[in-house]
């Protein structure tokens, strides 16, 4: 009977303390996931989830314009590349989607290593970028509502040497940020052409 009893209340703890770490796993969830897209507000990808690429950031200017910077890459490894690229289209809402993508255009600096980038030495590069160009964050994808978070459409590349390029999708959380991405290329490039 004891045994029985002693069972039955270690079952109910169990149970208690299951739903306690669910309710605190859905509190933290919740807290860390934008349920409602504002204007001047800048998000960022949840780089976590795409494999630790470098982080990527978006700002809705308002109905219809959107500015970006995508896998910003600033790391001090002298020998590579250093590249900073701005992002300006307008998207489109329907239902609950954002369709990103629609005359976009595309700003580079492009830095030869970490050292031209300390002093400012960059090459500017400038492009319109199309909607079907899927290896482009941010553009040619959408943002939408994903279980009550908003979740951008990560398009991830296949590599298959036989094949032509194929893309399989996920959807990654956007986060708020506090960086200020700048909203005109002009401001892009005053920020961005040396070390911050």
């Amino acid at each position: 009977m004891i045994f029985i009893k002693k069972k039955r209340f270690l079952s109910l703890l169990a149970a208690i303390c299951v739903l306690i770490a669910i309710l605190t796993s859905l509190t933290i969830w919740k807290t860390n996931s934008v349920t409602k897209l504002k204007t001047n507000q800048t998000y960022m990808l949840d780089n976590k989830q795409t494999g630790g690429d470098p982080p990527s950031y978006i700002k809705f200017l308002d109905n219809s314009r959107y500015v970006a910077i995508p896998l910003q890459n600033l790391d001090e490894d002298s020998d590579q590349i250093v590249g900073v690229t701005f992002i300006q289209g307008t998207y489109s809402q329907r239902h609950n989607r954002y369709i990103l993508g629609n005359n976009t255009k595309e700003t580079s600096l492009v830095f030869s290593n970490y050292q031209d980038f300390e002093k400012g030495d960059y090459t500017l590069q400038h492009k319109k970028v199309s909607p079907q160009e899927k290896n482009y964050i941010f553009v040619g994808n959408y943002i939408k509502k994903e279980h009550g978070a908003f979740c951008y459409k990560w398009a991830i590349k296949i590599n298959n040497a036989d094949k032509p390029d194929r893309y399989k999708s996920k959807f990654v959380r956007l986060k708020k940020s506090k960086l200020d991405i700048p909203i005109t290329e002009k401001e892009f490039i005053r920020k961005y052409h040396k070390k911050q």
